[in-house]
């Protein structure tokens, strides 16, 4: 997945926490500044859950369209254009290879 932003940010966001457009309302655990990563991908194209990062990386959580990992253990500097990789479960794969917002390439 690519890199659309890396930021040091804090863990918890300012302000008050509403809604996502899933129903649900978030909650955060306060871990300080963190290098954090967002991706061009989302709970439309897989579960935020389904994905094991090849780096050492922890998702954070997802919004529909983006994926938010905290690089802040990985001991490297992520920039925008770089691409993250993931193992996948079988759910992964099937969501994504499913999904027409996905570009498929094959090795």
């Amino acid at each position: 997945a690519e890199v659309i932003e890396s930021k040091v940010k804090p863990s918890v966001p300012i302000g008050q926490i509403g809604m996502d457009a899933f129903g649900d309302t978030p909650t955060f655990e306060d871990k300080g500044m963190l290098n954090r990563v967002i991706l061009a991908i989302g709970k439309q194209d897989v579960s935020d859950t389904e994905l094991i990062p090849f780096d050492n990386v922890e998702v954070l959580g997802a919004s529909s369209d983006h994926l938010i990992v905290n690089t802040s253990q990985s001991g490297k500097h992520y920039s925008v254009g770089d691409v993250l990789k993931f193992k996948l479960t079988y759910p992964a794969i099937l969501s994504l290879m499913t999904s027409k917002y996905v570009v498929r390439h094959y090795v």
